[in-house]
């Protein structure tokens, strides 16, 4: 992370399996140096992976990450092959509704064929 992050985020991912999971904290002070690469990345895997597994364990995002992160899996589902299954695990804490409705609107955005899971925890960041 630079310098220019307030954050405590993290970005993995492994291009053979099309794996990817960002996780933490995302409030930024500069979010197109951040995001410019992990969208780099993610649109990398989703062209070449027959299946795409996306993992949202995100503790907190702020509004222009949100717009980050939109922009992110749109791309990735438009650039996937057709016939690929995109899948996205949305981690959120049981007593935040906010992120839980976050998650539904994100859901609603994306056409195809998207498997969109909810995961509801006490803790975030375990696994």
């Amino acid at each position: 992370m630079s310098s220019s992050e307030l954050t405590s985020s993290n970005f993995e991912f492994k291009k053979a399996s099309g794996f990817i999971k960002l996780s933490g904290r995302f409030i930024s002070v500069n979010p197109n140096e951040r995001w410019d690469s992990i969208l780099t990345i993610a649109e990398d895997i989703a062209m070449n992976s027959k299946r795409l597994k996306i993992i949202l364990d995100i503790e907190y995002i702020s509004s222009m990450d949100i717009k980050y992160l939109f922009v992110l899996l749109k791309s990735v589902n438009a650039l996937k092959n057709p016939s690929s299954v995109l899948s996205i695990v949305w981690k959120y804490e049981s007593f935040d509704e906010d992120h839980m409705d976050l998650g539904m609107t994100l859901k609603s955005s994306l056409a195809g064929n998207v498997s969109f899971q909810f995961i509801e925890s006490d803790t975030l960041l375990a696994a």
